[in-house]
């Protein structure tokens, strides 16, 4: 049986796992896309088409980062020395043509909110150029900044090796406000007939992640609750 000096870790395991599940919020790729993703508490989405270009060449171009540049484009593949088909961001030494990698990938981008107040998250692209067995990843880490007029892009860090770290802030990577729902004009029902029936969309929907929230604080609770009842039974 559970022995008391566990307590503490419990209760804090339970304070933690409930703060988590009060502000977490998680931001879903739309489907088909790889600019959009919508936030899962309905507040709005992300659009990072304002900071991409899709024209074959990189937003972000050519960032000084010590003897390496790094080029960033969201939404759109972009072509830049040996970074070809389907990249993302992109590694290059300046006048070293073969020491160029792309370091993720636009098919499979991935986004995760980590704040609010600002609005910050992660944006992560895989299936980079193999380094050098495994496939280089791309960490996009972001914040919404209102006063920004132009979006800054940084190389940050290379740690571990083959993971590729970056700053970005802009105005752009603010939740926008979903549009309103059309105006409709309701028709009058005719004499003798019956309206149909709408059955109304339900808005209290819970998530899986909050169920698997509440059921590992029940478990929490229950082994803290029993253990501190078998001690105390055993000790009087």
């Amino acid at each position: 049986m559970p022995s008391l000096q566990f307590l503490p870790f419990c209760v804090t395991a339970v304070i933690l796992i409930f703060v988590h599940c009060a502000w977490a919020v998680n931001c879903k790729m739309r489907s088909g896309s790889t600019c959009i993703c919508d936030l899962d508490d309905g507040s709005g989405y992300i659009d990072l088409t304002p900071i991409s270009k899709s024209d074959g060449t990189p937003f972000f171009h050519d960032i000084q980062a010590g003897s390496w540049k790094y080029s960033y484009n969201p939404c759109h593949s972009f072509a830049e020395d040996a970074c070809k088909n389907d990249v993302a961001t992109c590694q290059i030494i300046p006048g070293n043509h073969g020491s160029q990698a792309t370091c993720g990938r636009q098919t499979g981008v991935l986004f995760a909110i980590t704040g609010s107040n600002p609005l910050k998250g992660v944006i992560k692209y895989g299936g980079g150029d193999k380094y050098p067995g495994t496939p280089r990843l791309s960490y996009i880490n972001f914040t919404c900044d209102e006063s920004t007029a132009e979006p800054s892009f940084k190389f940050t860090s290379e740690k571990p090796k083959g993971s590729y770290f970056f700053q970005m802030s802009s105005k752009s990577l603010c939740a926008q406000k979903p549009p309103p729902p059309p105006q409709t004009t309701k028709q009058p029902t005719p004499p003798g007939t019956t309206a149909p029936h709408h059955r109304t969309p339900n808005k209290n929907h819970v998530s899986l992640g909050t169920i698997l929230c509440i059921c590992t604080l029940m478990a929490l609770i229950s082994y803290t609750l029993v253990g501190t009842s078998y001690m105390y039974m055993r000790r009087g």
